[in-house]
């Protein structure tokens, strides 16, 4: 395991809805979960949910 990541926090986790909103979201740096919905819904702009299907 990292020393950075696990000290510093140098992640972020979220938990998101079908519609890229942040539900919920854990410790970590405020910066990338600001920017998570934004970059999710890029994602979801390229990829739409319709085709975004669990293996």
């Amino acid at each position: 395991m990292s020393a950075i990541i696990y000290e510093v926090l140098d992640l972020s986790t979220s938990i998101l809805d079908k519609n890229g909103e942040i539900a919920a979201s854990g410790a970590g740096i405020p910066a990338f979960i600001g920017v998570l919905d934004k970059a999710i819904m890029g994602i979801l702009k390229k990829y739409p949910l319709e085709d975004i299907k669990p293996r």
